[in-house]
């Protein structure tokens, strides 16, 4: 059974991911904005915690130390050690405060989505392997942790202050942000906060952030399509791609030997995709009908191959299906179809450890392509 996108609350998503600490932010902003000393004290700590001359573990002076360090009053450097400890910078214990062991510039990592996620299956599944990775360790020994935040759909290149992400930036809650498409909050974030490692997954190229890929393509769909002896292929897509998808497709099916149709290409969005199932009725009327398809979404495979189960053709004898699929994850379908797509693990994977290489100051590539994935049996 495929991981169900719908199965996940957008509220409960809302109210159980984000960091306790991301809705501390504002308290802690509003209260270092108001002590210019407790500011200093926590800007020097930060600064030594960051630059590793405090590391995971270390004692910190105690109260009386720090007040004579910087001239502030008891009172006032504990102000200060309570605002990192609420950041999850430093623990107090019985003997005194030290730097905590997973301090969040080294651990933890923030996902980004576009607005109006609850229903896209792909982002349902990365904030799967985002709690999958949480369990795991960096090669520096790490627990790496998780926040989901949602871009406010802005387009203007603004940062609203108060919105979760520039909060976390803010507040230095997160130590990597991994973008799930590039949103204005990347240009802006790139641009002001470069010691905040980011990466971003599909879409255009921003300066100075490594882009992570799948290289899923119809292209490569067609591949697998004229190793099976096909030669007539259909096309269901995401309607967003425009019209010039359709000569953009005739051309590359006819670069394969193969032939395809405007009457055979037809576009849908994901967020409407039962029209799948209508579409392919349509499709598969008649007499002049292709012999090969291509579902370009997974959010379509439930819906457009039960449209094709209730046509009454034989599948794969009269019609092979390449499916796309967000692997290991596959949406349900009514009739046996080549899954082909994204390896998400090794996509969430890449992203993260691609983040903490940059955090160690190690050179990365400004894109790294991963290649598609596709069922063991059906590989060539």
């Amino acid at each position: 059974m495929g991981y169900n996108s719908a199965t996940i609350n957008a509220d409960q998503r809302t109210a159980c991911c984000i960091d306790r600490r991301i809705a501390m932010a504002s308290i802690t902003q509003y209260v270092v904005r108001h002590s210019p000393r407790q500011a200093d004290i926590v800007s020097d700590l930060l600064k030594r915690i960051h630059s590793g001359e405090l590391v995971p573990g270390d004692k910190i002076p105690s109260l009386v130390d720090l007040g004579k360090t910087y001239g502030a009053s008891t009172h006032t450097v504990q102000r200060a050690i309570v605002n990192l400890r609420e950041r999850g910078y430093l623990e107090t214990k019985s003997h005194g405060s030290s730097v905590a062991d997973y301090p969040p510039h080294l651990s933890h990592f923030g996902l980004v989505f576009p607005p109006h996620v609850n229903k896209k299956h792909y982002f349902a599944v990365l904030e799967k392997e985002a709690t999958e990775l949480s369990s795991t360790t960096s090669a520096d020994g790490m627990k790496r942790r998780f926040s989901f935040f949602h871009d406010d759909g802005r387009t203007d290149e603004k940062m609203r202050p108060d919105s979760d992400v520039a909060s976390a930036v803010a507040e230095h809650l997160v130590g990597g942000l991994i973008f799930i498409t590039p949103t204005p909050y990347l240009h802006v974030i790139a641009r002001n906060n470069p010691g905040i490692p980011c990466v971003s997954l599909i879409g255009d190229a921003v300066p100075g952030v490594p882009n992570i890929r799948s290289s899923w393509s119809l292209e490569y769909a067609l591949d697998i399509l004229k190793a099976k002896s096909r030669r007539r292929v259909a096309l269901l897509i995401n309607i967003f791609r425009g019209e010039e998808s359709v000569e953009e497709f005739i051309r590359m099916a006819e670069e394969h030997g193969m032939t395809s149709s405007p009457r055979w290409i037809h576009g849908i969005h994901w967020e409407n995709a039962h029209w799948g199932r209508t579409c392919m009725q349509l499709l598969l009327h008649g007499s002049d009908t292709p012999d090969a398809l291509i579902l370009s979404d997974d959010n379509f495979v439930p819906h457009a191959t039960a449209g094709i189960a209730m046509s009454g053709v034989k599948v794969p004898e009269e019609l092979t299906v390449v499916a796309h699929t967000n692997f290991p994850y596959p949406t349900r379908s009514e009739v046996p179809v080549i899954r082909a797509g994204t390896d998400v693990r090794l996509l969430m994977k890449t992203a993260v450890e691609t983040i903490e290489a940059m955090r160690r100051g190690e050179p990365v590539p400004d894109e790294n392509v991963l290649p598609p994935c596709v069922e063991e049996k059906y590989k060539f």
